[in-house]
């Protein structure tokens, strides 16, 4: 019994992330095909995915209907790639935004471990896996689903910065550069990672 206890608490850091591993899987996973509603967003996500696998048309600008502009096709250019990973089959689509949501919940434990402790990288990571709304947002594919991922990775490159870790700057220029593509609201990560710096 003691080597047990010994050896739970020697493995605390794994068996915390396999917990938390394990919420996101089942939050993102349970039901995936039922708990499922298709909007505009991603029928027009879907429109440019098709004609990018089928008809191998490239888009340079693509439509953003809350600023009535185009910010920049890399999203709809990585959409129609993973769309054609998966042959058109929006079930696996679907799995590729459930595991970028498994993928943005170890990063937010990554943060709250850089900024405080391991216990609140813990309680981060927690937060956001267990989340019901954000796990309905991460089943799908639109530009929400990979908004956090983002977020969390521009968030995560400024923290190292921060400490001195230079090698950080392309990956925050990367996270900057594909979030603004996003969606036009995260463009206060830039700003964000300028007043950091």
């Amino acid at each position: 019994m003691k080597n047990l206890i010994t050896g739970l608490r020697h493995n605390s850091d794994k068996l915390s992330l396999i917990f938390l591993f394990l919420i996101a899987f089942f939050f993102r996973f349970y039901r995936l095909q039922e708990l499922q509603f298709w909007s505009t967003d991603e029928e027009l996500i879907a429109h440019f995915a098709k004609k990018i696998v089928s008809e191998h048309k490239i888009f340079l600008i693509s439509p953003n209907f809350t600023i009535a502009a185009s910010l920049g096709s890399a999203f709809h250019m990585f959409t129609g790639f993973l769309y054609g990973m998966v042959n058109l089959d929006p079930v696996k689509q679907f799995t590729i935004g459930s595991l970028m949501g498994i993928l943005t919940t170890y990063l937010l434990f990554l943060i709250g471990k850089d900024i405080k402790s391991k216990w609140f990288g813990f309680l981060c990571g927690l937060f956001y896996a267990c989340s019901f709304l954000t796990s309905l947002y991460d089943r799908r594919w639109w530009t929400l689903t990979v908004a956090p991922f983002f977020t969390a990775l521009a968030i995560f490159a400024t923290i190292r910065m921060l400490k001195g870790k230079t090698q950080y700057t392309m990956l925050l220029a990367l996270s900057i550069v594909t979030a603004w593509q996003i969606d036009p609201n995260l463009g206060i990560i830039p700003v964000a990672a300028v007043i950091c710096c």
